[in-house]
């Protein structure tokens, strides 16, 4: 079930697929307009907003008409500012970041989408038919950001920084002492990868994955003296967040720490000799 559309004109629906069918319901509260949708061509194609959207659009119901999205530039160092980290409820967040001059919407548990801006403070997707409304203080600063979609709007209060969230979330790994999900076989895919001079450049981060073709052919000269893998050994977590495992190899004895992303991509990793040839 869901509830949306202004306080003075409110309506509430529902949706859903089954076995390939999609359906949609709306009604309005006080007036009584509304429709019902139901179709056979569930699979991606949305048919059944589709043909909700266009019934909104001829009886002008403001909150389900599609709107046409106008995209305007807007410099890096103004897109910025909206980086952080903004809560839906406990254990949900969306994480605003800026790759490049892109800005990136990623909910808890999904991939990172592109946001556009069309205005001020104000964003939409392509890969879905919604919107994002950031608020600023007084003083100019981002403190909420509301998510309009499917006639709903629902406010996510900012907690703080990218920057901040990230120092936040590496202090509580280091208390816990418990390596990341995924870290050690993404360290040993890594190492294989490198090894066969054919690294997964799609499971690093844009920044791991240039560093690591400038230096490719070094370090795959220095794997074929270290020999294969013996073992690979978690040992702590940094204060900074990384994971810290002991790969002992053949020849040579390392120290390698590993930083996974949200998106199960590794953020950095970096190892010392400690041993060997």
């Amino acid at each position: 079930m869901q509830i949306g559309g202004s306080v003075a004109d409110p309506y509430f629906g529902h949706g859903g697929v089954n076995e390939g069918f999609e359906s949609e319901m709306i009604a309005y509260q006080h007036h009584g307009d509304g429709a019902v949708i139901m179709t056979n061509a569930q699979g991606g194609t949305r048919l059944a907003e589709q043909i909700m959207a266009s019934i909104a659009t001829e009886y002008g119901w403001p909150d389900l008409k599609t709107v046409a999205h106008e995209e305007v530039k807007v410099a890096p160092e103004v897109l910025k500012a909206y980086e952080g980290v903004y809560q839906l409820q406990p254990g949900v967040t969306m994480t605003i970041t800026l790759d490049g001059d892109q800005l990136q919407s990623q909910l808890t548990g999904q991939g990172k989408v592109a946001i556009y801006p069309e205005a001020d403070g104000r964003f939409f997707l392509k890969v879905v038919e919604a919107e994002l409304f950031f608020e600023k203080d007084a003083a100019g600063k981002v403190v909420s950001v509301v998510l309009h979609q499917n006639g709903q709007l629902m406010p996510l209060k900012r907690l703080m920084d990218e920057a901040d969230a990230k120092d936040a979330a590496a202090a509580k790994r280091f208390a816990g002492q418990t390596p990341a999900p995924g870290s050690e076989a993404a360290l040993r895919r890594n190492i294989a990868g490198v090894q066969a001079g054919k690294p997964d450049y799609d499971q690093m981060s844009a920044g791991l994955a240039d560093a690591t073709r400038q230096q490719l052919t070094a370090i795959t000269a220095m794997f074929a003296k270290f020999g294969a893998v013996q073992s690979v050994t978690f040992n702590s977590v940094a204060r900074n967040g990384a994971d810290v495992y002991a790969v002992e190899f053949e020849h040579a004895k390392t120290e390698w720490r590993i930083t996974m992303a949200a998106d199960g991509k590794i953020d950095g990793v970096n190892f010392r000799q400690v041993q060997g040839p």
